[in-house]
């Protein structure tokens, strides 16, 4: 099997980088400046500081970067721009003119044939299989060796070794081996836009499954409601009252020992106490998180946007605790009990950056133990996800956004446990979602805890000792197809291109088979083409219509939008539009043109 390589570029800059690169937070790293860096690589400095607040990289690791390097970190800057505020993102689709080579009404064209394709390809938005298409009509092409985003996933604690897992956009998979090989359970329910599971503690055989994103995606997919599985997830039935908006994002599920449900929606939180049948809201307003203290379900906690709600009667009545933390735009909020102390609460806020706060009191009042280390980076409502399960030790805790840190000193002296750039290479994706520890879990023999994050499911082995140089995170996501795919093409001989989000934009090769896909471009995928008349030439792009080509069948791929690196800006910019591809003055060159400019020209955005 061969492992995805992503955001191969910056790990091919790693390995020039050499050994020394593992110890970011060694003592050489310390003897830089932010004007060392800047002045080695011609950039400004508060563009190096940035780099260091967003991606927690060291100085140490930024001084070798290369000149494309750097222009490509620049637009995952940009991306992270785009999921901290979904509204400006919207806005952003700029349709102004770069030079007067092109007119508005040119552009305008452009945007009109556009809108009409994809008038003619409508559907709707959610992720579930196509009316009129049967069970037998479909094969799987893969890819099998990559994973896709993760929310949600339950571990049998009569069975470690068999594990649900819940994809956004994939639906519910099952392994009996502990992750090494996965099946789907089914793939035809009404919605594959999995967000949350859970089972019953006392019915083991009882799970809910709720469908719908709600955390930050620019354009999420919306869900179908409720499902629920008597038979440990086998088959699966539509909980008839969850039809409806109110349950187009089910965010998080929790259900008591009396089997009362609480559901975390987009809409509010609600509370079943017939086993689904019937809803009652609890709540208005956007709920990310919601949870039962595992020792006492008559207590439990909720976030939503800057607030904490407990309950002490099971989820009937609610009281918002005071909001120390002052947000006042959006600040997702997830919340965990320590279990090895069931009156401590500890919150990973989305507020500069990543916060950590604790509370020894069930939640009714916190008081902050970390800031500054800025682990949520600009995406903190996007990726959030926050772990105290160690019975043995209250003070540890794990939190996750763009890598996954650890305190030993309930929140305060965080240290990395993940590098996402060395995922390739043992270490675990970018983007972390949901930590979870093994059943069998007693901080002293069974250290184990698994992670879901915008590559799959990890496992680390001891989560007491890790640290991200020891590259000790097992990827399992071996026969996982859940990859998420913005766009697809293929051509005569066979070859399929497609663009994933947060996976790259990879290849299938029918010689090859389902497990091999390999990457021809990382970071995120987007809309791809594949030449009809010359099966080597493909086409793809990156966030903010960063376009690039492949002449090698998808080996290899390079920019052809006019973008070029600017290190006296720091930033992306492009040449003048119209702009010529290198190839084009024979007109040889495939490319993307307003109305009544000649084919063989580019216009950058």
């Amino acid at each position: 099997m061969v492992r995805r390589q992503a955001w191969g570029r910056l790990v091919r800059v790693f390995c020039l980088v050499g050994a020394a690169s593992f110890a970011f937070e060694a003592s050489a790293s310390a003897k830089l400046t932010p004007e060392d860096v800047a002045k080695k690589l011609g950039i400004a400095v508060e563009f190096v500081q940035r780099l260091q607040s967003h991606l927690g990289a060291s100085l140490e690791w930024l001084q070798n970067l290369t000149e494309e390097d750097l222009g490509h970190l620049a637009l995952r800057l940009q991306r992270a721009e785009v999921r901290r505020d979904r509204a400006k993102s919207v806005v952003a689709a700029d349709l102004k003119p770069q030079s007067s080579k092109a007119t508005t009404t040119d552009l305008a064209k452009a945007f009109q044939t556009l809108k009409g394709l994809f008038q003619k390809q409508k559907g709707t938005h959610v992720a579930g299989i196509p009316v009129g298409v049967s069970r037998g009509g479909w094969r799987l092409l893969g890819p099998e060796n990559i994973g896709g985003r993760t929310r949600a996933f339950l571990i049998d604690p009569r069975n470690s070794k068999s594990i649900l897992l819940g994809s956004s956009g994939g639906g519910v998979w099952k392994t009996d081996d502990s992750g090494k090989t996965w099946t789907p359970v089914d793939d035809f329910l009404s919605s594959l836009e999995v967000a949350s599971l859970a089972r019953h503690p006392r019915s083991l055989d009882v799970v809910y499954a709720g469908t719908g994103e709600g955390f930050g995606n620019v354009y999420p997919s919306s869900g179908r409601g409720i499902f629920k599985s008597v038979n440990n997830g086998k088959t699966w039935s539509l909980l008839t009252s969850t039809k409806g908006p109110d349950f187009s994002a089910v965010n998080r599920l929790a259900i008591a020992v009396d089997g009362g449900v609480l559901a975390a929606t987009n809409t509010g939180l609600f509370r079943s106490s017939d086993a689904g049948v019937t809803w009652t809201r609890m709540f208005s307003g956007n709920v990310a998180d919601v949870k039962f203290n595992a020792s006492d379900s008559t207590r439990a906690i909720a976030g939503t946007q800057g607030k904490v709600l407990v309950s002490n009667d099971g989820g009937r009545t609610w009281t918002a605790s005071p909001s120390p933390w002052l947000i006042t735009t959006l600040g997702r909020i997830e919340l965990t009990y320590a279990a090895a102390n069931p009156s401590v609460v500890y919150a990973s806020v989305n507020v500069n950056q990543g916060e950590i706060w604790k509370s020894t009191d069930g939640g009714k009042t916190f008081s902050r133990t970390s800031t500054g280390k800025n682990y949520l980076g600009n995406q903190g409502e996007y990726s959030n996800a926050i772990w105290a399960g160690d019975p043995t030790n209250e003070n540890l805790v794990v939190v996750g956004g763009i890598d996954l840190w650890r305190s030993k000193q309930a929140g305060s002296g965080l240290e990395r446990i993940t590098d996402w750039r060395l995922d390739s290479l043992g270490s675990a994706h970018a983007d972390h979602h949901v930590l979870v520890s093994d059943p069998n879990y007693d901080g002293k023999k069974n250290r184990i805890v698994w992670n879901g994050n915008d590559g799959g499911i990890f496992r680390t082995n001891d989560i007491t000792n890790i640290l991200f140089e020891r590259l000790s995170w097992k990827w399992l996501n071996d026969r996982l197809a859940t990859t998420q795919f913005y766009g697809v093409a293929g051509n005569a001989k066979g070859l399929v291109i497609a663009g994933a989000q947060d996976n790259g934009t990879v290849l299938f090769r029918p010689a090859k088979g389902t497990e091999k896909w390999s990457t021809t471009f990382g970071g995120d995928g987007g809309y791809v083409a594949a030449d009809p008349q010359n099966p080597k030439l493909f086409y793809g792009e990156y966030v903010y219509l960063a376009l690039f080509r492949s002449f090698d069948e998808g080996h290899s791929a390079q920019y052809i939008d006019g973008r070029f690196f600017n290190p006296k800006t720091s930033k992306v910019e492009f040449k003048p539009a119209p702009f010529a591809i290198g190839d084009a003055q024979s007109c040889e060159a495939e490319a993307i043109a307003p109305s009544g400019v000649r084919s063989c020209n580019f216009i950058a955005p």
